[in-house]
């Protein structure tokens, strides 16, 4: 068992101006619930001690129609500074938006085969009509920002985030899931983020055609056919 350091920012995009603004990411057994006799489980300890809380630090309140695709929002036209519309519901069945900016933090570590999962957060689903639709991936290979991709409960209902909501759960794991996690604001680091920023482009481009990228995202180090970190629960 050892100890991991992991560090995040808030993404470039959104932080030039967001000074003090910045609410830190808390770990979940900093919550009120850690007073409750739920404390005493060693299995919500374990889980929790290792499970972190990001938060807004910002204020937004926008509805979509998803008949006309416009928007109406407290920041008028700049809304499509924040969101962008990942599926309509129309031809999907569910409406789901990306929301960035001031919402997006880089997540990254120097430490090796370490794994973010980032997961919906219960009270966004109650209180600001979304949930996180989650993701996971190798955060020692590809260090990313981590926005909201934002799956809607009531298309007929707006999008409301008020300063302090909690937004999504961040887990982190390794091949000893008895490893334990430090969280750190730090000032970014430019080369990781410029890395990173290069990568999603060349995806995203015509060049990529052909490309493997699962390798970067789900590899392990020397390992690049392993792609979980629970490998050796089911290794013969």
């Amino acid at each position: 068992m050892s100890t991991k350091q992991i560090y995040y920012h808030p993404a470039p995009q959104g932080a030039s101006d967001i000074g003090d603004l910045n609410i830190p990411v808390k770990r979940n057994t900093d919550s009120p619930l850690y007073k409750t006799g739920l404390s005493m489980c060693p299995a919500w300890s374990h889980q929790n001690s290792r499970s972190f809380v990001c938060y807004s630090s910002g204020t937004l309140q926008f509805e979509y129609n998803i008949q006309t695709n416009g928007f109406r929002s407290s920041v008028g036209d700049g809304i499509k500074d924040f969101v962008s519309v990942a599926s309509n519901p129309l031809e999907s069945g569910c409406l789901v938006l990306e929301i960035g900016t001031i919402f997006t933090n880089f997540y990254w570590t120097e430490e090796k085969n370490v794994w973010i999962s980032i997961l919906p957060h219960p009270l966004t689903a109650v209180n600001n009509n979304f949930y996180h639709c989650g993701a996971q991936f190798n955060l020692s290979n590809w260090a990313r920002d981590v926005n909201i991709g934002a799956v809607v409960v009531d298309p007929n209902k707006p999008i409301i985030i008020n300063r302090g909501d909690p937004l999504y759960v961040i887990k982190f794991h390794t091949e000893d899931q008895n490893d334990e996690f430090n969280l750190s604001y730090k000032n970014l680091d430019e080369t990781k983020w410029r890395d990173s920023k290069g990568k999603i482009q060349f995806i995203r481009s015509p060049f990529s055609t052909g490309f493997d990228y699962t390798k970067r995202l789900f590899g392990v180090d020397k390992k690049p056919e392993s792609k979980c970190p629970f490998r050796s629960l089911w290794k013969k």
